[in-house]
């Protein structure tokens, strides 16, 4: 059984799961070019393998149709918009993904980013590269208000992070947010609509639907404060980046 691995973290944090499933008599094939895989690449390699551990290599019907052997997928990740499901379900191609693997390494993320807007630190790190000191001023993430749409796990750690610098923190979610659930991550449950006008910060974590893309869009954008900051750590086309 061929087991084909193409995310390229797996040659610095996955060795040892490689070795794990060696040891069980699986024929694991790992990528070690320290480069994504092109589509053409990732095809050849694919051909034969009856499993995929898949990071964002796209899987659409054309690429798994050329997968006879193909059973099982797992996402190195938790977004699923790289694989045709539905095209998977009609081959019975099993689909699984790495829910909360990454949770508090994207909230993390996000939590830099904040910083990096709020002092200025990528601006100020390429003029002083570049013999500037130009030093502008910044501002205090203290107090302010931070929106979180999409309260699954990346933005219930968020909150927590968020909250231990002093933000407030609102949530929302299509799903109901459970009083609790909100008290725990020290959020306070909030609408769509008054995260977009009051918020300082806001922050995405939905996955990409029909029902998600370019969420945030012209009206969207209006609404927002003209200083607020807006951060997509999920995916590109959730935000209309023509608006």
């Amino acid at each position: 059984m061929k087991v084909l691995i193409t995310p390229r973290g797996f040659a610095n944090y996955g060795l040892d799961q490689v070795e794990r499933m060696k040891s069980k008599g699986l024929d694991v094939h790992y990528n070690a070019t320290g480069k994504a895989y092109t589509h053409e690449e990732f095809k050849a390699l694919a051909k034969d393998a009856d499993a995929i551990i898949v990071g964002v290599d796209k899987m659409d019907r054309e690429m798994m149709e050329g997968c006879p052997n193909l059973k099982v997928v797992c996402k190195f990740g938790v977004g699923t918009d790289n694989i045709d499901l539905d095209y998977a379900k009609e081959r019975n191609i099993h689909v699984g993904r790495c829910v909360g693997s990454n949770s508090r390494s994207v909230a993390e993320h996000v939590l830099s980013m904040m910083f990096m807007e709020a002092k200025n630190l990528y601006t100020s790190v390429r003029d002083v590269k570049h013999h500037g000191w130009n030093k502008p001023t910044g501002r205090e993430i203290y107090g302010k208000k931070l929106g979180i749409i999409g309260f699954g796990m990346i933005g219930k750690y968020l909150a927590e992070y968020a909250y231990g610098c002093g933000m407030e923190v609102y949530a929302y979610d299509a799903f109901a947010i459970a009083e609790e659930t909100a008290r725990q991550y020290h959020a306070q449950i909030s609408t769509l609509e008054d995260i977009l006008t009051d918020c300082d910060y806001i922050s995405l974590h939905v996955p990409l639907l029909e029902s998600t893309r370019n969420m945030i869009s012209t009206e969207e954008f209006k609404k927002m404060k003209k200083d607020a900051c807006l951060l997509n750590a999920a995916r590109g086309g959730i935000v209309d980046e023509e608006a």
